[in-house]
């Protein structure tokens, strides 16, 4: 398949994990008839194994009877099922290298990372070998991989789409969400995935600049998206000027990190404590301080939560359109050190964190290029109008 010049098929794009292929069924008929996915493997496929990235959780696994919830709804649209993903493992990364299983390639800009941990989604999509691919986002999972690799992307409201049958990462943060380079199947898909919006209104977006993260991001992505965002505001109009985070980005984030950091250890701590899986650098480290942070007090972080979820709901109301880029820069580059990793995965969790503690949905589009490479503009909206978001994105990338 081909994406500009560049051509991948499965076995050159690294995407996939090498189970033995079995048949999924899918209805011959239905509003995705025609249509191939992939399935990040952290959701359970009746037939396959579930990995969550690591090798030691697989092996305990067996082969799953049901299938999830999500992965149903497609299929039962008659989307055919063309294999599982590599995942970053246990989730619990943006780098889009798996210690165990690789890292697979990015279509988009492929001497950098794809972004994680929805790694091999974004790749499948970016590579061309399916139409879309479900993923999941907990703390930048899709985003991140989305303005990486040139792919729409999005991070819904969050509890919009059951995860039932799916190995979590931090429950109350976590989200279904899914890649593809088209908006017209994009549009499909999320009518499928989420059903029509609790206020189906054709709302007028109000335009919102995201002040604090423009400004965090600097001159080299403002030039980058400048094309992107003068449309935007040819075509909704000039915007209001608002931060995402009047007490400071940092407060924010470091908020969020001890929260989505204590919920993992609740998710995986069990596994890790009586299996004694190897885990890979960085993963490592951050569940040693998942254990520790798991019997803190964190009162004072769900105050902040609380305090970032009030905000945005009156920044928003029912028809804000928050306008900001994906990401700092292009990806990581292949080989970059786990130091340069580390400080890139904060700066970028100083913007996305915002979509986990809010639970508010955000789109990620890829209408900008550094030095060749693919980076996202963003736009997120009220709680709950996933579809309105999604058909304010489609005509900006109409007009792009």
């Amino acid at each position: 398949m081909t994406i500009g010049a560049r051509m991948y098929d499965r076995l050159s794009a690294r995407c996939f994990m090498p189970y033995p292929e079995v048949p999924v069924p899918h209805a011959k008929e239905g509003p995705l008839t025609g249509l191939t996915f992939a399935v990040k493997d952290i959701f359970d496929v009746a037939g396959y194994p579930t990995s969550a990235g690591n090798p030691t959780f697989l092996a305990l696994q067996g082969i799953k009877q049901k299938t999830a919830s999500c992965v149903e709804k497609l299929l039962a649209a008659g989307a055919e099922f063309q294999g599982k993903t590599i995942t970053d493992e246990l989730a619990f990364s943006m780098q889009g290298a798996n210690f165990h299983f690789g890292a697979p390639i990015n279509g988009g800009a492929p001497d950098r990372y794809t972004g994680g941990s929805s790694s091999g989604s974004a790749s499948a999509v970016s590579c061309g070998l399916v139409d879309f691919a479900l993923g999941s986002d907990t703390g930048g999972s899709i985003r991140c991989p989305a303005s990486q690799c040139g792919v729409i992307g999005l991070r819904p409201t969050v509890g919009r789409a059951a995860l039932d049958h799916c190995q979590p990462l931090s429950k109350s943060f976590d989200t279904v969400g899914f890649f593809a380079r088209r908006m017209e199947v994009f549009e499909k898909v999320a009518a499928v995935l989420y059903g029509q919006d609790a206020n189906p209104e054709d709302t007028k977006p109000r335009l919102i600049f995201v002040d604090d993260i423009w400004t965090l991001f600097g001159d080299k992505v403002q030039q980058a998206l400048k094309k992107p965002y003068e449309a935007a505001v040819g075509l909704f109009g000039s915007p209001a000027s608002g931060q995402f985070s009047p007490q400071g980005l940092e407060r924010t984030f470091l908020a969020f990190r001890k929260l989505q950091t204590a919920e993992a250890w609740e998710s995986d701590g069990s596994f890790i404590e009586t299996y004694h899986p190897v885990l890979g650098p960085g993963v490592r480290e951050r569940f040693i301080l998942a254990k520790q942070w798991h019997v803190e007090d964190l009162s004072p972080e769900r105050e902040i939560q609380a305090e970032c979820r009030a905000h945005l709901t009156d920044l928003l109301k029912d028809d804000g359109l928050a306008i900001l880029p994906t990401m700092p820069d292009a990806g990581i580059p292949v080989g970059a050190s786990e130091t340069f990793v580390e400080r890139f995965r904060q700066k970028v969790s100083m913007c996305l964190c915002h979509g986990g503690l809010s639970g508010f949905p955000w789109i990620s589009l890829p209408l900008g290029t550094i030095n060749g490479a693919p980076i996202g503009i963003s736009l997120v909206g009220p709680k709950g109008r996933d579809l309105w978001l999604i058909a304010q994105a489609a005509k900006l990338m109409f007009i792009c």
